[in-house]
């Protein structure tokens, strides 16, 4: 019972080394495609530049900046700010409030199509942010090729 002839061996190597395969090709799949990294960023200024120097915009904005970390690319094609009294209503997915982020400036125009290592940058006003502080979740959800990208984050506005 101790001695394993060649035959048993080669069996033995063979299935390893084909189930690793397997988890390895489960592992590149999963991934695999269009990965969006979504970076929100409230109480910005914004300054354009001239031939005289930089002036600064009246007002703070929310920076909304996503990243296409994949290796395919995506359409950004809306992007949703859902407002949570607390984490029992997140955990039931039903928000107080549905905000539809509409951006502005430079390549901000939706839908937006991101090629892998792209980014996107637009912003918003935050005085259009200003009634939802109360909220204590906000959501950022984003939606790209059909699926949804959710952030979550604890904003002070």
């Amino acid at each position: 019972m101790g001695y394993v002839n060649a035959t048993d061996a080669a069996a033995w190597i063979g299935a390893a080394t084909g189930t690793l395969g397997l988890l390895w090709d489960v592992v590149k799949w999963s991934r695999g495609g269009a990965r969006l990294l979504v970076e929100f960023m409230p109480g910005m200024a914004q300054a354009i530049g001239t031939k005289l120097g930089a002036v600064q915009v009246p007002g703070l904005f929310v920076f909304i900046r996503i990243a296409n970390v994949g290796d395919q690319s995506a359409t950004i094609s809306e992007i949703i700010l859902d407002c949570y009294t607390g984490w029992f209503m997140r955990l039931l997915r039903r928000p107080a409030t549905k905000y539809s982020v509409l951006v502005t400036g430079g390549l901000a125009e939706l839908p937006y199509r991101i090629e892998p290592g792209a980014t996107w940058d637009g912003h918003v006003p935050q005085t259009r942010f200003d009634k939802y502080k109360h909220h204590p979740i906000l959501i950022l959800r984003v939606k790209y090729n059909g699926n949804w990208k959710r952030v979550t984050m604890r904003v002070t506005l």
